[in-house]
């Protein structure tokens, strides 16, 4: 399973998700160049608030542990800008591009969808003269020091003086840590294992996202 469902304490729903490596057929919006050959089916009731992150690997990074996930579908480091995230309700609809920022690296890393649903969900890649959406671009913030030494503080830089939440997530999607009432600058302390993380910054005017590697 390549995808992440943020969890809700205290506000349990019962939902599920299901990962297949096979093409989901159905009619295509205009402008998606080609569709990756695996789908993902989100069944249950989630919660308003409710975000998913999906996987792309860029086909033959031979870093990933997941180098051959998308094969012959993500092929150069070019396309990466026009990559996109499909859903449909069901397998009646017609599928279509829903909006969302990308967290991670050119080679690979997490497409985001707010507002997460039950219905399929798919990679694309996008043609972004020809849709009728607006995506939004990927905005990192700005975190000291990265790679992080076990025992060192980290330091959010997001250019607001508003307070924000800093959330943490691991590869798979899972969240592992999260502070409220956080503001710019401030020395953070989040307990962590050795690995690659990603960390989603937000309030009511900002929701940033950035990649973190713990030492």
């Amino acid at each position: 399973m390549m995808v992440g469902v943020e969890s809700f304490e205290g506000n349990p729903k019962l939902y599920y998700v299901e990962h297949h490596m096979a093409p989901s057929l159905g009619e295509l919006p205009e402008g998606v160049v080609r569709r990756a050959n695996r789908y993902w089916m989100v069944r249950g009731e989630l919660p308003e608030n409710a975000q998913g992150f999906f996987r792309y690997v860029r086909a033959g990074y031979s870093d990933s542990k997941y180098k051959n996930l998308d094969r012959g579908f993500y092929k150069n480091r070019a396309t990466l800008d026009s990559m996109a995230i499909l859903y449909r309700p069901s397998v009646d609809s017609s599928w279509r591009v829903v909006p969302g920022p990308r967290t991670g690296s050119p080679d690979e890393g997490w497409m985001v969808c707010g507002g997460l649903q039950a219905g399929e969900y798919t990679l694309a890649v996008v043609n972004p003269e020809l849709l009728s959406v607006d995506r939004p671009q990927s905005v990192e913030a700005q975190l000291f020091p990265n790679p992080l030494k076990k025992g060192q503080p980290l330091t959010v830089e997001v250019g607001s003086e508003e307070p924000f939440t800093v959330t943490i997530f691991d590869e798979e999607g899972r969240q592992v840590w999260q502070k409220t009432g956080c503001r710019n600058g401030q020395k953070l302390r989040p307990k962590l294992e050795k690995g690659t993380y990603f960390v989603r910054i937000e309030n009511n005017f900002i929701s940033l996202h950035s990649k973190l590697i713990q030492l």
